[in-house]
């Protein structure tokens, strides 16, 4: 054996010797870094990273643990490592889920607004140029059957996300609104303040609705709502003021009132921009309501309703006051018993590849002359033609 192969093998067991020392080192000040912890709620093992500063980088103190994201070991604090999607577990909290039947069961309100109020803390937003704000984080509701007995208002940023629509339920415990995103009054007592960017999504919500004011950029997506009357709420989904707003595969069951309110109200400008595709209203007493009330420069425009679904309501979709540029595509509408569409207030109505098994449009006598009605490709017969003066027909 060679001079220089001794030499080069005395090398390479040295290397690998420090390596070997190295990683145990390594390995060892990584357990010193991360803890391990059982959840004392839902009894899964979770991992905490040893941080010296909280989320908006101030020194860490015992007086900002939680008990849950952030906590205490001696002189040490730890911060939860979550999963990869990112989504914070309701159940760290407290809430059970464990509604029956029967609609008893826990009361989770509490849990649900401790963890919004640790999580809003933690994800603070700041404002970023143009009104937008920077902030966010997603409460997760595994499956089960939460019971509430308060509104719950949403801060900016939010995504209340559940399972599934058939295995998440929200059970207001009386009707009542469930979520709202409108957190009080300003300093002056009159404007509200209205939180933005906020998404509810794959969960069923029964016995109570959500409403959103202003809510710019947010989104409503795979929700149903059900069994809606009583003095509480009687109504699925409130918009007010909405800018940019997206309603996506929803289904609004059971209402003795309106399954989706939409309406101008005295504030800092129209209601503009919202989308709802793929709605499904049925056995309601108004499936929706698009209400331009105000006037002036205010009202509801640039909205649209796309592959949607009226039926077994009174009134399947109603109009008043100021709507224009609004647009009704592909939707199909049966058995309403009073009226499929019914119009007043001044209208600008763009219909185009509606169904209907019966009725149609019908233009109530206190519509505005000016109105205009535009129909492609539509077959919807029109009731009372002579309260307008504009009304076109552009078929196939």
């Amino acid at each position: 054996m060679s001079r220089l192969y001794k030499i080069w093998t005395h090398a390479f067991k040295v290397n690998f010797l420090f390596i070997i020392a190295y990683a145990s080192l390594f390995s060892s000040v990584r357990a010193q870094q991360v803890i391990e912890k059982q959840d004392i709620y839902t009894f899964e093992k979770s991992q905490y990273e040893k941080v010296d500063f909280f989320a908006d980088a101030s020194p860490m103190t015992k007086e900002k643990c939680d008990g849950v994201i952030y906590i205490s070991e001696g002189e040490n604090f730890y911060k939860r490592i979550l999963p990869i999607q990112g989504m914070v577990n309701v159940k760290w909290f407290g809430a059970k889920g464990n509604g029956d039947k029967n609609d008893k069961g826990t009361d989770d309100t509490q849990a649900v607004k401790k963890a919004i109020e640790v999580l809003s803390r933690i994800y603070k937003g700041y404002p970023l140029s143009g009104g937008n704000v920077y902030a966010g984080f997603t409460l997760y509701f595994p499956a089960g059957k939460y019971i509430v007995s308060e509104t719950i208002k949403l801060p900016n940023g939010i995504t209340l996300r559940g399972e599934s629509v058939v295995s998440t339920i929200i059970h207001a415990k009386t009707p009542k609104i469930l979520f709202t995103n409108i957190q009080g009054f300003g300093k002056n007592g009159i404007e509200q303040i209205a939180s933005e960017n906020v998404i509810v999504e794959h969960i069923t919500l029964t016995q109570g609705g959500i409403e959103l004011q202003q809510a710019t950029g947010s989104l409503i997506k795979d929700v149903r709502i059900m069994n809606l009357s009583g003095k509480g709420t009687d109504t699925g989904i409130i918009i007010r003021l909405s800018v940019n707003l997206k309603i996506e595969n929803v289904k609004i069951f059971g209402s003795s009132g309106v399954g989706i309110h939409y309406e101008d109200a005295a504030g800092t400008g129209p209601s503009t921009t919202t989308t709802l595709d793929r709605i499904w209203v049925a056995h309601c007493k108004t499936g929706m309501l698009v209400d331009g009330k105000t006037g002036g420069s205010h009202g509801i425009f640039s909205s649209k309703i796309y592959n949607s679904i009226f039926e077994y309501n009174d009134i399947g979709l109603e109009f008043k006051g100021n709507v224009e540029n609004f647009s009704v595509r592909d939707s199909h509408f049966e058995q309403n018993r009073k009226n499929t569409i019914l119009i007043s207030g001044r209208a600008k109505i763009f219909f185009e590849n509606n169904w209907t098994d019966k009725g149609g449009i019908t233009i109530q006598s206190n519509t505005d002359k000016n109105s205009k009605i535009f129909l492609k490709e539509d077959g919807m017969p029109v009731d009372n033609l002579s309260s307008i003066n504009n009304i076109f027909y552009q078929q196939k």
